[in-house]
């Protein structure tokens, strides 16, 4: 998901915004459930992309969705969005706001697959390089993958880093693959 120009400014300006008026971690939790909503419901999404429904109704829609659950500011924001016709970017922002918030907090969130559950040890291995790496303290999320032989693969935000047995044979076959040495017969 690209983090454009308008995404990152709605998401530093609502960043600003909660932390000047004490309500950063209200608002972070609001994005979370705004963002959880968007993504589960495909329907929400379209309705949000879709330039066939006017804004008033967009408005009443997200009102009815999320207005029991989300604080004053972030509905504020809901509705800004929406006269401004940058309803669509909704999730994006979310996102975007995630991201920041990591780094105004020092942090970053970390997923690392493995072919078996990771020791504390080992945790505290990719924890060490990562903050080498970012610069930022490090939250492990794990996840299981069976295919990966070994190894683990890392992933945050934009960081990929495939450390699996499975990924090494990948690259192994595709270096094959690309050889320009006669093959025999």
């Amino acid at each position: 998901m690209p983090v454009t120009k308008a995404t990152a400014r709605y998401a530093r300006s609502l960043l600003e915004l909660a932390t000047e008026q004490g309500n950063l971690e209200a608002v972070y939790s609001d994005m979370r459930f705004i963002y959880k909503a968007c993504k589960d419901n495909r329907e929400l999404m379209l309705l949000l992309k879709s330039p066939i429904v006017n804004p008033g109704k967009k408005l009443n829609i997200l009102t009815d969705v999320f207005r029991a659950h989300i604080c004053d500011l972030t509905y504020e924001i809901l509705k800004i969005l929406t006269r401004k016709r940058r309803e669509n970017l909704l999730y994006e922002i979310a996102a975007d706001f995630f991201l920041q918030y990591q780094k105004l907090k020092g942090e970053t969130y970390v997923t690392v697959t493995s072919a078996i559950p990771l020791t504390e040890s080992q945790k505290e291995k990719i924890r060490i390089l990562l903050s080498h790496i970012t610069g930022l303290k490090a939250e492990i999320k794990e996840k299981l993958d069976t295919s990966l032989i070994g190894g683990v693969m890392i992933e945050s935000g934009d960081l990929r880093m495939d450390l699996s047995v499975s990924g090494g044979l990948k690259k192994v076959k595709k270096e094959f693959e690309m050889n320009l040495f006669e093959k025999w017969l």
